[in-house]
């Protein structure tokens, strides 16, 4: 199994040991909002599975703090981690996660910006 430092993403030989490169100790992200904060520095993982995964359990956690993150990785994001992004935002269902969608609705690739109508259409509905 590969680790990665929560901070800065360095590759770790395992999770019992503080980072080489910036010194974390991965035991201090056992709580439930270190993990939420993990999580949203996730959205940035190197690994895009990573990044998606994170992205799915930030929308399944309904946590708003991931909007920001979410905006700011839009630009360097794959269509999947794109349409992971979407999903998650339809759930956060915050006003900023509103106007995120909004801006997904006309992003360059037509399948984003079709899924993004799609979750401002239903929000809307409901």
């Amino acid at each position: 199994m590969i680790f990665y430092c929560p901070v800065c993403w360095q590759q770790m030989p395992t999770r019992d040991v503080a980072c080489i490169r910036c010194g974390t100790d991965p035991e201090h992200f056992s709580d439930e909002t270190a993990f939420m904060r993990e999580l949203v520095r996730a959205v940035f993982h190197p690994e895009a599975v990573s990044a998606r995964r994170a992205i799915w359990i930030l929308g399944e956690k309904r946590c708003p703090d991931a909007v920001p993150a979410f905006a700011r990785a839009v630009e360097r994001a794959d269509p999947y981690q794109l349409l992971a992004m979407i999903e998650a935002l339809q759930k956060i269902g915050t006003d900023p996660a509103h106007e995120l969608l909004e801006r997904l609705a006309n992003h360059e690739s037509s399948i984003v910006a079709w899924e993004a109508r799609g979750a401002l259409g239903s929000l809307s509905r409901s």
